[in-house]
C-alpha cells in the first residue's frame, strides 16, 4: 500500500510540475515558448542602489532578476509571510579563455565536473546585471537550471549570468538557492536556504572543477524589512577563479 501511495504520490509531482512550468516563466506571464540564449540582453540603464561595486570587481547587479528587469522573488512564494527576493551569492571568474564562447564552455564542462549540470523543471528565462548590462541565463534550455539533482528531491540549483569582459578576465554572476519538494503545494517546491545553497555549491566546484575558491565579498544585498526578505543570506558571495588545467 505504501508502495502504490509513493507511486501516486510521484505521478502527480510530474504532472503538476510539467503543467506549472509550461504555463508560467519568470515574469509570471504565460505560455512562454521562446528560446533563451545565453548572451547580453541590453545595456539597459538600472538602479544604482541595486548595483556594488567591490574592489578590483566591475559593477555587480545584487539580484538576479526576471525578464521584465523587476527583482526575481523565487515564483511568489512567501517566506516567513514576506516576498523573497533572490540575491547573486556566487561570482566565477575566468582569465584564461579567450572568447566568450570558449569561456562558455568552460564553465558549463567544470560545472559538470562539479555535478552540477542542466536540469529540467525550473523556471527560466532570467537574467542578472555586469558592468553596464543586463545578461540573460545560463542554462539556455527552457524552464532549466544547473542543479546538483532531479527537481523531484531536495537539490541545490542556480542560474548563472556573462560573461562580461572586465579586466582580461570574463566574470559570470549567479543566483544559488536551496529547494525542498512541496508536492501539495501549487508550486512545487519552497525555498529552504541561499546559504547552503552557495556553500554546498562553492565547496562541490572547488573539490571537483578548475575553478577554486578565491574569497568572498560582501555584495551588500540583505534585505530584511516588513514586507520583503533575503532570507538566510548574509550579503556574501563566494568568488571563484578558473585555474590552467594541471593536465
Amino acid at each position: 500500500m505504501r508502495i502504490l501511495f509513493s507511486i501516486v504520490v510521484f505521478s502527480l509531482m510530474i504532472t503538476c510540475n510539467l503543467c506549472f512550468f509550461e504555463a508560467h516563466k519568470a515574469d509570471g506571464s504565460p505560455n512562454y515558448k521562446a528560446s533563451i540564449p545565453p548572451t547580453l540582453i541590453s545595456a539597459d540603464s538600472i538602479n544604482p542602489a541595486d548595483t556594488v561595486c567591490p574592489d578590483g570587481f566591475p559593477a555587480i547587479g545584487k539580484w538576479m532578476f526576471q525578464s521584465n528587469k523587476q527583482r526575481a522573488n523565487w515564483l511568489g512564494v512567501p517566506w516567513e509571510g514576506k516576498t523573497l527576493i533572490e540575491p547573486i551569492n556566487v561570482i566565477l571568474i575566468d582569465s584564461i579563455s579567450t572568447s566568450p564562447e570558449q569561456s562558455a564552455e568552460q564553465l558549463i564542462c567544470n560545472l559538470r565536473k562539479a555535478g552540477y549540470r542542466s536540469r529540467s523543471l525550473h523556471s527560466s528565462g532570467y537574467c542578472g546585471y555586469i558592468g553596464n548590462s543586463y545578461y540573460q541565463q545560463y542554462p539556455k534550455e527552457i524552464n532549466h537550471a544547473f542543479s546538483n539533482a532531479s527537481a523531484f528531491v531536495n537539490n541545490n540549483h542556480c542560474r548563472i549570468f556573462g560573461p562580461y569582459y572586465f579586466n582580461g578576465a570574463f566574470y559570470y554572476t549567479a543566483a544559488l538557492s536551496r529547494e525542498n519538494v512541496a508536492p501539495f503545494s501549487k508550486v512545487k517546491h519552497h525555498f529552504a536556504s541561499f546559504i547552503r545553497a552557495r556553500d554546498e555549491f562553492s565547496g562541490q566546484v572547488n573539490n571537483k572543477s578548475n575553478f577554486k575558491i578565491l574569497k568572498s565579498v560582501h555584495l551588500q544585498n540583505i534585505i530584511s524589512g516588513s514586507s520583503e526578505s533575503t532570507g538566510d543570506h548574509d550579503g556574501m558571495a563566494v568568488v571563484l577563479s578558473l585555474k590552467k588545467d594541471p593536465k
